[in-house]
């Protein structure tokens, strides 16, 4: 069995269980209208940073903003970012278990972001090793303001490794508070993360649900999987927040019980 029909295996179980009961009956859907929105200055001087940092975020106030794997399957077609807006967008974080490695993901992006910048990647990516991040992007989503008047600023940031195993890659999205124009804390909205070192493999999705209240539940869903024996191990995690002016605030956590599920070979 090759490389690509290991990684298949993984990813057609979990996209499967996600279609069923992981998400206990929800209908998946994405964003809506992003193509006939339009870009919007923001009110406040050109002068200031921020305001040019809004000119990449379209205007979505459909309800609810679900972000599923298809929606992060299209992602890349947006505005591109660098390092100058992450570091004002990324400042502050509302920490949890779902955005403990954030900082070094951010990190790797400003590394590479600079070598392109200075048209050194080719360079340095000789030099990297397996096992390491080869590719890093970040684009500007949309934004939507909630019934409260709480402005959030919907982004992603895109990352790859080495071509070689062990391999991973992820879509991350997430969410930044602007309160009065000023630049509040970010958080989590939904992932699709891959990781393959044969014969172990890991996959996991988180997908957000966003209304217009201020209410974000999240499903995160996993499975380690061995793909010599065809086992697995599935886990999932109902998260509720609550988002408002005053910041981010978990309001409920669910752990399901783990349980061993059986890959399907493919033909």
């Amino acid at each position: 069995m090759n490389h690509k029909a290991l990684t298949s295996i993984s990813l057609l179980l979990l996209i499967g269980c996600l279609a069923t009961s992981c998400h206990n009956g929800q209908k998946a859907g994405t964003p809506k209208s992003h193509a006939d929105s339009t870009k919007t200055a923001a009110t406040i001087s050109s002068a200031n940073p921020v305001a040019k940092l809004l000119l990449h975020f379209k205007d979505n106030n459909s309800f609810p903003i679900v972000i599923d794997t298809a929606y992060m399957n299209k992602v890349a077609k947006n505005d591109s970012l660098g390092t100058s807006m992450l570091k004002i967008l990324a400042k502050e974080w509302f920490i949890d278990s779902l955005t403990m490695d954030s900082s070094k993901v951010l990190n790797e992006f400003y590394t590479i972001d600079s070598v392109k910048a200075k048209h050194h990647f080719e360079k340095w990516a000789s030099k990297l090793d397996i096992g390491e991040t080869k590719f890093s992007n970040a684009y500007g989503l949309f934004k939507t303001t909630l019934t409260d008047g709480t402005t959030l600023l919907i982004w992603t940031l895109i990352y790859s490794s080495y071509e070689a195993d062990p391999n991973y890659y992820s879509t991350t999205i997430y969410f930044t508070l602007l309160k009065d124009s000023t630049i509040g804390q970010t958080f989590l909205l939904g992932e699709n993360y891959f990781y393959i070192d044969p014969p172990s493999a890991y996959q996991r999705i988180i997908s957000g649900n966003l209304s217009a209240d201020g209410k974000l539940t999240m499903e995160e869903n996993a499975l380690s999987s061995d793909l010599d024996t065809l086992l697995g191990d599935s886990s999932h995690v109902h998260y509720e927040y609550r988002i408002d002016k005053a910041g981010i605030a978990l309001k409920n956590k669910q752990l399901s019980p783990s349980k061993q599920v059986k890959l399907k070979a493919e033909n």
